[in-house]
């Protein structure tokens, strides 16, 4: 890798890039060779190139997505093309997502939770903090149907989830909808009796029932 960079430095860009090649081809689960390899097609402006080793690296270390939105940005590669190096993991997605929310972009971030959900549907173990990451999206633009059909998605893949349940139960009430509001904080309470805010908000629906 130092060698390749040297020549890189000596304007011998066709050597360097053979000699990061063949370190990828050595040791294909170093992080590193990965990093090499698209730092060398970034900074030689074939972006497709570098995008898609990122998009390799990643599958196998999704925790480095932080590291490589930070490489794009000093890269200068635009922000829409931030998505062909992300991998299909439901980790990466709701990184880039929560990075593209801070820059006050919430359209491109749905984009990126929604390619997330979708990665976590193929997941062997799928991870639900994209679910809440889209939720909270969804919440604070209080589209509570689009939500609702999220948390049926949800709960496809975690029929056990108590705080799906009572999410979905909160949903249900600002609907109107009571009764199906009823049966998700008592479906959560079942699975999960230590939540005091979901029993409350239970009783005081079945007050109001009765």
């Amino acid at each position: 890798q130092q060698a390749a960079r040297n020549l890189f430095a000596m304007k011998q860009a066709e050597q360097a890039e053979i000699l990061l090649k063949n370190t990828l081809v050595i040791n294909p689960f170093n992080w590193r060779s990965y990093q090499e390899l698209a730092d060398f097609y970034l900074a030689s402006n074939r972006h497709t190139e570098g995008l898609l080793v990122l998009q390799s690296g990643l599958q196998l270390r999704p925790e480095k997505t932080r590291e490589v939105i930070r490489s794009l940005i000093v890269a200068g590669v635009k922000r829409a093309d931030f998505f062909a190096a992300m991998p299909q993991r439901s980790r990466s997605w709701a990184v880039l997502g929560d990075f593209l929310h801070q820059l006050d972009d919430p359209g491109t971030a749905e984009r990126a939770y929604r390619r997330g959900v979708q990665a976590a549907m193929k997941e062997e173990t799928p991870n639900g903090l994209i679910f809440w990451k889209y939720l909270t999206l969804l919440d604070r633009e209080k589209r509570n149907a689009e939500a609702l059909e999220l948390l049926r998605t949800a709960l496809d893949l975690f029929p056990q989830n108590p705080s799906f349940l009572a999410r979905q139960g909160i949903l249900y009430e600002r609907e109107g909808l009571r009764d199906r509001a009823i049966e998700s904080y008592r479906a959560s309470i079942l699975i999960g009796p230590g939540s005091d805010w979901v029993r409350k908000r239970l009783e005081r629906l079945e007050a109001r029932t009765n």
